[in-house]
């Protein structure tokens, strides 16, 4: 008895589109009042849809960034989490502009990915001791397909509960990353995920409004010049504190000499010149070879340590 139940309540939960679903009316409209008659392109949310171009802008911005970095440091989920964000941009309009299930769906999946793409970034970084480091890009796409069969499948709260919780385990996992780094890089990156953060808050306050009190504060259109340009804005700076947490150059460089880590600054944009010795690892100096004799002992002693191999001659 208590089996049928179970799956009674899945049958309920869990729910396969069919096409008449995915090409008919979405289940949401937003406080904009619809009036497709009075623009030349039938948009029904006019304002809604085009303040989508926040994101599309923020993507941009992030990707030129990104291509300041060294190729060295470029980092291919990054590039996925801008991709995601251009993508909720160009969703987000079409969902708007026609009010269709697949067109709000298709929003809801990029907006998730985007912050699956962050995450992954953040939790796996490039160059990490972790064993399954070699995995991350599997693993950030099987999250992204299972979150696709969850947006369509799960339509009740799904998207809402997974997007809150990947954004507060992404803000955390950065924001701790961000403590380590010196002095000057970290009260940079704080601040910018601090912005991030309150971007989204109080974006995030003016969505409810818009959702719970639409009657009364229909007239300030919120969720297109508060909503999109908040969140559009948190991305771009949670993105920037991402890039500067990664961009920074590790002990492993200063390592190879002071001339070949001016000359790694010259070419990363991204890298403060002036700055580039600032550490907060320790510095050890010692024969050549002695380092595989410590590395051993290392992987004997402590499973879990992280341990730096540079060979100098």
């Amino acid at each position: 008895m208590t089996t049928v139940k179970v799956l009674n309540i899945l049958n309920g939960i869990v729910k396969t589109p069919t096409a008449d679903v995915l090409w008919g009316a979405a289940p949401i409209d937003w406080c904009e009042e619809n009036l497709p008659e009075t623009n030349i392109l039938s948009i029904a949310e006019f304002h809604n849809s085009w303040t989508n171009i926040f994101y599309i802008i923020s993507g941009l911005l992030l990707l030129r960034s990104h291509l300041r970095l060294h190729s060295d440091i470029r980092d291919p989920l990054f590039a996925f989490f801008i991709f995601n964000i251009i993508m909720t941009g160009v969703t987000s309009a079409w969902f708007h502009s026609t009010l269709l299930f697949l067109a709000q769906k298709s929003d809801e999946f990029f907006e998730n990915a985007a912050m699956v793409s962050l995450l992954y970034y953040h939790v796996f970084p490039l160059g990490s001791s972790s064993k399954i480091i070699k995995y991350r890009g599997a693993c950030c796409a099987v999250h992204t397909l299972l979150l696709g069969v969850g947006v369509l499948c799960i339509p009740d709260l799904f998207c809402e509960i997974h997007l809150i919780t990947t954004v507060l385990i992404t803000f955390k996992t950065g924001y701790t990353r961000s403590e380590s780094l010196p002095p000057h890089t970290r009260s940079k990156a704080l601040h910018l995920f601090k912005s991030s953060f309150a971007s989204v808050g109080v974006a995030f306050f003016c969505w409810l409004l818009d959702f719970l009190l639409c009657d009364f504060f229909s007239p300030f259109y919120l969720h297109a010049f508060v909503w999109h340009l908040g969140t559009s804005i948190s991305l771009y700076y949670g993105g920037e504190a991402s890039l500067l947490i990664s961009s920074h150059p590790s002990i492993g460089l200063i390592l190879k000499g002071l001339q070949k880590s001016r000359e790694f600054a010259a070419k990363n944009k991204t890298v403060d010149k002036n700055n580039i010795t600032e550490s907060a690892a320790t510095l050890i100096v010692a024969p050549p070879g002695l380092i595989d004799q410590w590395k051993a002992e290392f992987e004997e002693k402590e499973k879990n340590s992280k341990s730096l191999k540079e060979k100098s001659y």
